[in-house]
């Protein structure tokens, strides 16, 4: 079985997000407080479907594998 939560990020993001959602005086709807979370969305756009189809199906094939 993979471990996906060794490499995870701690909850001191999260934590920090909600601390700073409640002190502000306007709050953001959304907080991305890890690097995926930032930079996925981006990654996401510049390539095609299929590609990233391709992709998911390889790493859940490789993660039953295990």
């Amino acid at each position: 079985m993979v471990n996906s939560y060794a490499g995870a990020p701690g909850l001191e993001s999260t934590a920090d997000a909600m601390v700073k959602a409640i002190t502000v005086d306007k709050s953001q709807l959304v907080y991305k407080t890890t690097t995926d979370a930032k930079v996925g969305p981006t990654v996401l756009g510049m390539i095609p479907d299929r590609a990233f189809d391709s992709m998911v199906l390889r790493i859940i094939r490789g993660a039953l594998d295990s």
